[in-house]
C-alpha cells in the first residue's frame, strides 16, 4: 500500500498521447514535495487550457486539455534536483519559468472524475477551476486515500 496519495496538475500537450509522466514543481516549491516518495499514489488532473509555448522562434498552442483526473499512477522515482534537470519554458509574452521533473510515475490507469466532482471531493467551490492549485500553489497537493480513490473512478 502506498505510504502518500497526492494531486497534480498539468497543462494539456500539444499532441495526443503525450503523457508526460512526471510530477513537476517549481524550484521555490519542491519543499511541497518533501514527503513524496517511491511508491505513492499520483492522480493528474488535465487543465481546460494552458499558455503556449515559443518553440523554435514560433508560437505552439496546446490541444484542447481533458478537465478531468486524466491519469494516475505510481511514482517509481524521486529525481534530482539539481541545476542540470530543470528545464526552462517561455509562456506566452512572460519570462521563462523554471521547471523541475520531481518524479518519474508509471501510470496505472487513464480513469478519473470530471472537474465538478473533483470539485465536490476536495471540498472546493463548485465553480474552481483549480488555478492556483495545491500548496502554495505549487500544483502538487497531499490527499487522503479516500480521496484518491474517490477521484480515479
Amino acid at each position: 500500500m502506498a505510504r502518500n496519495y497526492w494531486l497534480t496538475v498539468h497543462w494539456p500537450p500539444y499532441y495526443e498521447n503525450d503523457d508526460n509522466p512526471y510530477v513537476w514543481l517549481q524550484p521555490d516549491y519542491v519543499f511541497v514535495g518533501n514527503d513524496l516518495a517511491k511508491g505513492d499514489r499520483v492522480a493528474v488532473y488535465e487543465y481546460l487550457t494552458g499558455p503556449p509555448e515559443r518553440i523554435d522562434g514560433l508560437w505552439a498552442h496546446r490541444r484542447q486539455g481533458a478537465m478531468k483526473i486524466v491519469w494516475h499512477g505510481v511514482v517509481t522515482e524521486r529525481l534530482p534536483c539539481e541545476p542540470e534537470s530543470r528545464i526552462f519554458w517561455r509562456y506566452g509574452d512572460v519570462f521563462p519559468m523554471e521547471w523541475i521533473q520531481f518524479a518519474e510515475v508509471q501510470i496505472c490507469g487513464r480513469s478519473g472524475v470530471a472537474l465538478g466532482q473533483l470539485n465536490d471531493i476536495l471540498g472546493y467551490s463548485p465553480n474552481s477551476v483549480l488555478r492556483g492549485f495545491g500548496e502554495y500553489q505549487s500544483g502538487l497537493k497531499k490527499v487522503t486515500w479516500e480521496q484518491f480513490e474517490r477521484m480515479i473512478r
